[in-house]
């Protein structure tokens, strides 16, 4: 059984909390999948999900590339990325909220900013977030489409650090993703995984 809210998991001197989306806040992964996989069908690619899943955090973009260069694709994965995340938004009919991690999220509400930070297109995070009601708890929310480095550059913890003016030692980030657990620990943050049975804080 996952451990229930704690707290006492957030340090007195954190200032900041960034949350990633899918996969930490809300529950989209098959969703996203799905879309992949019907795309993908068009050149005779069957891909596969756990394959995918290495991917949680990172922008379709990225994604794209990866896909194309490693089944020899050829075709432009810019335009494709934005075809898959058409297709996601427009099947995107319900959405699971990840209660545990929501649980933080209310409770820290109003006492210290609260940032998300997605390698989702905006207009996919935010439907997300309202299909669960909790857009309006977040100071910001950053997307691919935002124009600030992906989550395989740990400047982007960075950059919104300064942003908060605020170091990045005194920053949590719960994460479920791979790529953004690396880039928030190198940055100097700390992080919990929300994958974890047991939440506990790194770094």
């Amino acid at each position: 059984m996952k451990q229930k809210f704690n707290p006492l998991l957030i340090p007195e001197n954190i200032t900041a909390i960034i949350f990633d989306c899918d996969g930490t806040l809300v529950e989209t992964a098959s969703t996203h999948n799905a879309a992949w996989i019907k795309i993908l069908k068009r050149y005779n690619v069957e891909i596969d999900i756990e394959y995918l899943d290495t991917f949680a955090s990172v922008p379709s973009t990225i994604v794209a590339k990866d896909i194309f260069a490693k089944y020899n694709i050829d075709d432009d994965p810019i335009k494709i990325a934005q075809e898959k995340e058409d297709l996601y938004f427009s099947t995107l009919v319900s959405v699971v909220p990840i209660n545990r991690t929501i649980e933080y999220v209310k409770h820290f509400y109003g006492k210290i900013p609260l940032i998300v930070i997605s390698g989702g297109i905006r207009k996919g995070v935010v439907k997300s977030l309202e299909f669960v009601d909790i857009l309006h708890y977040f100071d910001s929310v950053i997307c691919a489409d935002d124009g600030y480095p992906p989550k395989t550059d740990l400047s982007v913890f960075k950059i919104v650090a300064e942003e908060l003016a605020t170091e990045t030692k005194n920053v949590v980030v719960f994460e479920d993703g791979e790529v953004g657990i690396v880039s928030a620990l190198a940055a100097g943050m700390k992080v919990v995984d929300v994958r974890e049975e047991t939440l506990r804080l790194r770094g």
